[in-house]
């Protein structure tokens, strides 16, 4: 009888202990969805500055932006269905240049720090890295030069 108690005791206190464990796994889970929730609405904000850019840049005559191609729209607004490589790239970019646009005021250590990483990522001329911003634009059909150019000329620093 008293083995059978000490069971049910050491039963309940493992019962005790992954109740909390599941309970904590919930609160960890719903701390989760609240951040993708977050990114998601960044990640569709980025897509329509990203958006707007290659829409102003088209509409501004800035054609050097897009390579010349028979189709005498940019790519990223042609029709048909994308990859989920392309749209992977394209939401790097996108994410790149909303960060740009926010950080620009670099008014504390955090903006500028980013602010100078994301600057330097569009300056930077590596395109052996499928991540990197000569290779992303190429991937896209952008002219590297001329959206790195256009982007560091519109999100500029505030002086």
């Amino acid at each position: 009888m008293r083995r059978m108690r000490e069971r049910i005791d050491d039963l309940g206190q493992r019962f005790t202990n992954l109740s909390a464990r599941i309970a904590a796994t919930e609160q960890s889970l719903a701390s989760a969805n609240f951040c993708v929730a977050g990114a998601d609405q960044r990640l569709n904000h980025a897509r329509f500055l990203l958006s707007e850019f290659l829409e102003a840049a088209w509409q501004e005559g800035r054609a050097d932006c897009f390579p010349r191609t028979s189709d005498h729209r940019p790519p990223a607004m042609r029709t048909g269905a994308p990859t989920p490589e392309t749209k992977l790239l394209r939401a790097v970019l996108e994410e790149a240049i909303d960060s740009l646009r926010k950080n620009r005021a670099r008014n504390n250590r955090r903006k500028r720090r980013l602010y100078g990483e994301d600057a330097q990522w569009i300056r930077d001329r590596d395109d052996q890295s499928p991540f990197s911003f000569q290779y992303i634009c190429t991937i896209l059909g952008l002219d590297p030069d001329s959206v790195s150019a256009s982007l560091l000329a519109r999100y500029g620093p505030v002086q």
